[in-house]
């Protein structure tokens, strides 16, 4: 492998401004990527049919791009996925590794690589236990087996375009991971031409950026940034990163872990004040130019050249629906140029 683990000369404060460049295209359905953790029951248990029904609400809407893991479910979205987009070719699919999934019984309670909370994360509609659970496994065997069984339940004949690191996003899980070569063994999936994309997906902007930094120039084609770019949080130093290394951003939770869609909680706690307040301008702000608060936080990413994806969870084909409604509601530029002169955001993104 001729890739090294040399740290990059560009230092993630010191990126050129004039690099964040913004998009010229309208949002469309086009930029609607279907997130898989809703369908295996995140929260919320879902029927078998009842998760067949939204994904093919999904395709007959016009949806294309569909991400997915092993942890969603201990590998229930991924058999969702491949029941559900069997025989298509003209689909952009992602999953992930660093989870491998493995028979319960197989597994021991006192393993603290076993992940016993994820059954307790998705619930499966009539069972009391699920038959598989993930275990965290960054090793280069660990990345090929993932790989072949998501590909097994994805039905074998469904092509994985994107294959995530998942949740690299500690010091301790990054120095894991570097040591045993994940990335580099995603990388040889791709020179094999087994995936065309390596990718990160996590909460953190600082990992994100840290990993993107680390490894050589061509190592990542794209990232799945969650929490992080959305009308509350949004690390331009990321973009800005990404839009100097040509990496595609597929942006997901923009509606703030539900805050900016009527929820009460940000990033699964309270909400402190003033980001309640800042809630309460943006909605004013959405009112006042006739559009709906989620067509705004979901077309916000897509101002910015490099984000390619907004992802979405759906549990039903009316959410299906109403989330694309929201990809073709038109903003208008005013709004954007309002929201950065009452300073909701950081950087201008209007023309």
């Amino acid at each position: 492998l001729s890739l090294s683990l040399s740290r990059r000369h560009t230092n993630r404060n010191t990126v050129n401004s004039k690099m964040l460049r913004l998009s010229k295209a309208a949002a469309s359905v086009r930029n609607f990527m279907f997130g898989g953790s809703c369908i295996a029951g995140m929260y919320e248990p879902m029927s078998f049919p009842a998760a067949q029904k939204t994904l093919q609400a999904a395709l007959d809407a016009g949806v294309r791009a569909f991400d997915t893991a092993p942890w969603y479910g201990a590998g229930l979205s991924e058999q969702l996925f491949g029941k559900a987009l069997h025989g298509r070719n003209d689909l952009h699919v992602a999953t992930k590794v660093g989870w491998l999934v493995r028979p319960v019984a197989e597994c021991s309670k006192d393993d603290p690589d076993v992940a016993w909370e994820n059954a307790a994360e998705f619930l499966r509609d009539g069972q009391e236990q699920a038959p598989y659970v993930p275990t965290r496994d960054y090793s280069p065997a660990g990345v090929r087996a993932t790989f072949e069984l998501s590909r097994q339940f994805l039905g074998g004949q469904l092509r994985i375009n994107t294959e995530r690191l998942h949740d690299a996003d500690t010091d301790e899980k990054m120095a894991l991971a570097r040591k045993l070569g994940t990335v580099e063994e995603l990388v040889r999936l791709r020179e094999e031409g087994h995936i065309d994309c390596v990718s990160l997906g996590c909460n953190s902007a600082e990992f994100l950026s840290k990993w993107i930094e680390c490894m050589p120039e061509g190592t990542f084609n794209n990232i799945m940034a969650a929490n992080v770019i959305n009308l509350i949080d949004h690390d331009v130093d990321l973009l800005r990163l990404c839009n100097t290394h040509n990496i595609r951003v597929h942006a997901a939770a923009v509606f703030a872990t539900g805050l900016l869609v009527g929820g009460s909680k940000y990033r699964y706690g309270k909400v402190p004040p003033e980001v309640q307040q800042r809630v309460v301008q943006w909605q004013r702000l959405a009112e006042r130019h006739g559009v709906p608060l989620p067509a705004v936080a979901v077309q916000f990413p897509l101002r910015f050249a490099c984000v390619e994806f907004v992802a979405l969870g759906c549990h039903t084909p009316e959410q299906v629906q109403a989330n694309r409604q929201h990809f073709t509601t038109v903003v208008p530029m005013q709004l954007w140029a309002d929201a950065y002169q009452q300073k909701l955001l950081k950087v201008p993104v209007h023309e």
